[in-house]
């Protein structure tokens, strides 16, 4: 194959605008935080946070982001209180300061924990002195300093100190604890404390804040929002997270303004479970399985047909928890489950229920779903179709107390003031314009850019911030009858390529409804198994999808933001540019801007056939004794994975050049000795892949229409075919590079027992210390004796 010179370059002069919230390949699961694990993921964390949070006034925190604990349930008898209790609190106040703090946290000459231990006694003294006021409140939390002492998780390796955390009277936790252990998952509000107030000191405070922050709501289901706060020597600030907005009140001095700190801390220590962020639609219990016991969740799905609630409970660990461990996001939690009886006994077959977070005017699954089959039926007249997608048991909208969970709901309906913003990491003030911050959520998908009000000048500015996005969010739950294996788990090629053909015909039920997935991806695509035992892929995660041309908004050229998973999303999705048109007109690629269409789906489809063969390697006898030659091709082949499958949804030149290219691309699969055959089978595909592109682009106005891109589903379905004829059973690169890293470690432990076992001092020494690296080590950038994060 050659390259084709009439293929258009793109403009590097242009400015993509895009959400700074680009999707990562994270995994589709992490199984635990622990501190290695979480340094790890804190700079993706602070990332998907942006660089600056609304910055709201010390008054509108306490109207609207706590709870209200007068009897009145009135944010002006809240006040009434509050200023019955600073009476009650005048023997803590001396010469108008906490008698604690007679001099500020940076000026006394102990450590830190003795310092902020004194907090605890501010608390203490506060619900000693409201529990005469609010009789007949029950008080659920307390602030503890345990600094130093490990929280107790039902997740293993969680790892998890801080400085302080206010903790359920009651505990939500289950499982096994000591006498004065604490669960994580009872921490309401979590603490970060500094004597210092340099630049630098806030900076670490805030990122180990938010870390403590995100683990707390990733290792508990049942967690909808919670709270933090942050002091630096006599700074303090409050901290409202949820999964659409995160924001920080303005900064207060604690120690003399005693009030805001007391009204805080009786919202949240007289609150319910529920208003505290817990989900009362979600249960933890321990049962016993197996001769151990294990911890479960319950959750309530509501059938409005039979009016009636059904309850399910987790089978095993869970199967997919996508990004639940950032702040912000869809926190997707997927579970195998069974429904529980009358009795609370499990009984049926195995489902599958997922609980997320979609945009507050998105529909939901179960909508889009309907809507798809809706317009295909009109189309082709029968509904066999229905087979390529999941079926849908339950879809709902979580209610809590008779009200849909959202974002709105969490703050009273108050949408939080964006005139305002806190730099997440602050540098030397500058007197330079600042850009605004949009409301609109934080993921790559959806939305347009609104304007808002300007804001205030601000000494936490940093000019190379740039706007960060939110948007209100609502609380989903459906319920799949099936339970499917993603696509990244399949071993088997002939199994793969029939599932990328079903995929391929399910994307054609697309085409004919007029939608477009916008997202296909191993994770989006599931293998499963119909009545007759027979496998059959199946799509499903149809929160992006939309009409066919609907992404074009009123009085817009084109959406800011771009949705998929980096690894499979199509190049001129990327980039933002058509790369196979040829302009009579330059301005005409303005008037035509790049939506999401039919070609970049199947695109999709070619990239998870290509990200498979660079990271897999067949399992032949000849393969299963390790050598350096097997080694060294599977690095070469990593490494070149690495090139061609960025992180970033923006991709990468070298990637644009392998799929546009066809000379970069016969070089970039010539290093894949093992899948020459499968190699040039997509290579033809691509080239039909080609040819279609330049069908309906060019001229570029072909673009818009429906009817150009018929036939394209079916005329890639016979290379899919070819590749799956000649399919093998294959090992993950990934897998067989830890199977290498331990047969050497056997290895180097046996030699070291040898060299002990002759009286060798000094191999019996080295093997104390530290092994030596391995050849092997060397040929995977590795290190067998290193602890791998």
């Amino acid at each position: 194959m050659a390259s084709n010179p009439t293929l258009k370059t793109p403009n590097h002069q242009t400015k993509y605008q895009i959400s700074n919230n680009s999707r990562k390949n994270d995994p589709t699961c992490h199984p635990g935080l622990g501190t290695a694990e979480l340094d790890v993921l804190r700079p993706a964390l602070m990332h998907n946070m942006g660089v600056a949070v609304p910055e709201v006034e010390i008054d509108w925190f306490l109207q609207h982001a706590i709870p209200r604990f007068s009897s009145e349930r009135r944010y002006v008898n809240d006040l009434q209180v509050v200023g019955s209790v600073m009476t009650g609190l005048r023997s803590s106040i001396v010469k108008g300061r906490w008698k604690w703090y007679k001099k500020d946290p940076s000026k006394m000459q102990v450590d830190e924990d003795t310092v902020f231990k004194h907090m605890e006694s501010i608390s203490d003294a506060v619900l000693q002195v409201g529990k005469r006021f609010l009789s007949k409140t029950k008080s659920t939390s307390r602030l503890r300093c345990l600094s130093r002492q490990i929280g107790t998780s039902e997740m293993e390796n969680s790892n998890f100190k801080g400085d302080a955390n206010q903790l359920m009277e009651e505990t939500t936790g289950a499982g096994k604890k000591g006498k004065d252990d604490y669960y994580i998952v009872d921490s309401v509000v979590n603490y970060a404390f500094k004597k210092l107030d340099d630049i630098e000191t806030i900076n670490i405070n805030v990122v180990h804040l938010l870390g403590n922050a995100a683990r707390i709501l990733f290792i508990d289901p049942l967690r909808r929002f919670r709270w933090s706060v942050s002091v630096e020597n006599t700074t303090m600030r409050f901290w409202f997270l949820s999964r659409s907005v995160c924001f920080v009140s303005k900064a207060f001095n604690f120690v003399t303004e005693h009030k805001p700190f007391v009204h805080f801390l009786l919202a949240t220590s007289f609150a319910t479970k529920t208003e505290l962020g817990y989900d009362p639609t979600v249960r933890r219990t321990v049962v016993t399985r197996e001769g151990k016991n294990v911890i479960v969740y319950d959750y309530m799905v509501y059938d409005a047909k039979e009016v009636r609630e059904i309850w399910y409970r987790t089978v095993g660990e869970v199967i997919s928890n996508y990004r639940a461990h950032r702040l912000l996001g869809r926190a997707i939690r997927v579970w195998v489950v069974q429904e529980l009886n009358n009795e609370g006994v499990p009984f049926g077959n195995k489902l599958v229920l997922k609980d997320y977070w979609i945009t507050l005017d998105s529909l939901t699954e179960g909508q889009i779903q309907s809507r798809i089959f809706e317009a295909a039926a009109k189309a082709r007249g029968n509904k066999e179709f229905k087979k390529y997608f999941m079926t849908i048991l339950h879809d709902t909208i979580v209610k809590i107390d008779g009200e849909e969970d959202s974002s709105p709901l969490h703050l009273g309906g108050e949408a939080v003031p964006m005139t305002s913003r806190f730099c997440l990491k602050k540098e030397a003030a500058r007197n330079v314009p600042r850009p605004h911050i949009d409301f609109v959520h934080s993921e790559s998908t959806g939305g347009n850019d609104v304007p808002v009000p300007e804001e205030e000048e601000s000494d936490n500015d940093d000019p190379k911030h740039e706007h960060h996005l939110y948007e209100p969010r609502k609380h989903a739950r459906l319920v799949f009858k099936k339970v499917g294996t993603c696509l990244n788990m399949i071993k088997d090629q002939k199994t793969l390529f029939r599932c990328l053909i079903d995929a391929l015909c399910g994307l054609e039920v697309f085409y004919d409804a007029r939608w477009v997935h916008r997202d296909i991806s191993t994770g989006n695509l599931l293998l499963c198994y119909d009545d007759n035992k027979q496998p059959i892929c199946k799509i499903s995660d149809l929160e992006y999808a939309r009409p066919h041309l609907s992404e074009v908004p009123a009085g817009a050229p084109e959406l800011a933001h771009k949705t998929g998973t980096p690894a499979f999303m199509a190049v001129e999705v990327q980039l933002k540019e058509h790369l196979f048109c040829e302009f009579s007109d330059p301005s005409a690629g303005t008037k035509v801007p790049v939506l999401h269409n039919y070609l970049h789906d199947v695109e999709s489809v070619w990239w998870i056939a290509m990200w498979h063969l660079f990271h897999t390697y067949p399992v032949r006898e000849e393969d299963r004794c390790i050598s350096n030659g097997a080694v060294k091709n599977i690095r070469k082949q990593q490494k070149k994975a690495h090139t061609i499958f960025p992180a970033s949804v923006d991709g990468s030149m070298k990637r644009w050049f392998f799929v546009q290219r066809l000379s970069h691309y016969e070089e970039g699969t010539n290093i894949l000795l093992h899948n020459q055959l499968f190699s040039r089978t997509m290579g033809a595909a691509l080239l039909k892949l080609h040819e279609y592109y330049k069908l309906v682009e060019v001229p570029i106005e072909n673009t818009l229409e429906h009817d150009l891109f018929a036939g394209v589903h079916r005329a890639m379905v016979p290379f899919f075919e070819q590749a799956r004829d000649v399919g093998v059973e294959v090992e993950y690169c990934e897998h067989f590079q830890r199977r290498i890293r331990a047969e050497a470690a056997k290895k180097d432990n046996s030699a070291v027992g040898q060299a002990v076992a002759e009286g060798s001092g000094v191999t019996a020494r080295a093997g104390v210390k530290g092994k030596k690296r391995t050849q092997i080590d060397a040929e995977l950038g590795t290190n067998s004796h290193k602890r791998r994060k």
